[in-house]
């Protein structure tokens, strides 16, 4: 399915489901929780999809390094430091 597609589909469900909501007079009623099952399938689909682009353009980013890998890079520099003050 295209994204529109998925979207469109998204809000028909939940629509619907609002509607059988109000006619059944309960959230927790068999045909409500039905339509929310399918809704959570589709909005878990356009996640994924947003999460994998988002990983996607994260690795073609420079490599970030973390915080601590400087500290390792001046540790000797850090000791001799420490070493002066005692």
């Amino acid at each position: 399915m295209t994204k529109t597609t998925i979207r469109e589909k998204i809000e028909l469900l939940r629509t619907q489901m609002m509607r059988v909501a109000e006619e059944q007079g309960s959230l927790t009623h068999p045909d409500v929780l039905a339509i929310s099952e399918r809704l959570d399938v589709l909005i878990c689909e356009v996640q994924s999809a947003r999460f994998h682009l988002y990983r996607t353009k994260a690795t073609n980013r420079a490599t970030v390094r973390p915080l601590w890998a400087s500290f390792y890079r001046y540790k000797a520099r850090i000791e001799r430091l420490a070493r002066s003050y005692i």
